[in-house]
């Protein structure tokens, strides 16, 4: 991967549904498995997101993201933009929203190699984002960056590669995430509990300062 795309792997912004919550929860018995059916989420236009990133200076394709989120969430975006330009006062308001969405869906398909270090630091600048814009707090912020080694321990000396599959399941306040290889192999299969977990990964994708916030938004109007 050419230096100059490194700085650019923070488009890798699901990570944040990988990460761990608070250090005391580990002790907790834990709920069941998180079920990655669709059913439950919304189907129209205002339930789907979506967006191709590229970096255009570059004249590189990164990935396709997919988000899908619940009826009751969709229901709200077209009262709020439906028959509207956009705009940033309104993604702004769109993106409220969507942190608060407890049900949802999303599936990236990368099309190019990121490695580990640019990937972590991706995931570091996202929870940053978050934080900044007040979806986490300091606390959650810190437990949750204290715990990317440990979490993405899958992805050692592997990274994200070209063909690759991320898909994740928000329900409640769980979080299951997979990835698999192009070839259909399963790399990480997670589930991780709690507000944090939720939280991170709707700031991670809908945050001022996200890389994919602006054309994801941009896909509902």
């Amino acid at each position: 991967m050419p230096p100059n795309l490194r700085k650019y792997a923070f488009l890798c912004l699901v990570a944040p549904m990988w990460l761990a919550v608070d250090a005391p929860l580990a002790a907790v018995a834990q709920p069941p498995q998180v079920s990655m059916d669709v059913t439950s989420l919304a189907t129209g236009r205002y339930g789907r997101l979506h967006c191709l990133l590229e970096r255009t200076f570059l004249h590189v394709k990164i990935l396709v993201a997919d988000v899908r989120v619940s009826r009751a969430t969709a229901s709200q975006l077209e009262r709020l933009v439906a028959g509207h330009n956009y705009s940033e006062a309104l993604a702004d308001k769109a993106a409220h929203v969507l942190y608060d969405c407890d049900d949802a869906f999303a599936r990236l398909v990368f099309l190019r190699d990121i490695d580990i270090d640019a990937f972590l630091l991706g995931v570091r600048s996202n929870l940053d984002n978050a934080r900044r814009a007040g979806v986490l707090t300091d606390a959650q912020r810190e437990s949750l960056r204290n715990t990317i080694p440990r979490t993405f321990m899958a992805l050692a000396g592997r990274g994200i590669r070209e063909g690759d599959t991320l898909q994740y399941r928000v329900h409640g306040d769980a979080v299951r995430t997979q990835l698999f290889g192009r070839n259909g192999v399963k790399v990480l299969d997670r589930t991780d509990y709690g507000a944090a977990a939720r939280l991170g990964q709707m700031g991670g994708y809908f945050a001022p300062g996200t890389d994919l916030r602006e054309d994801l938004l941009h896909s509902l109007f």
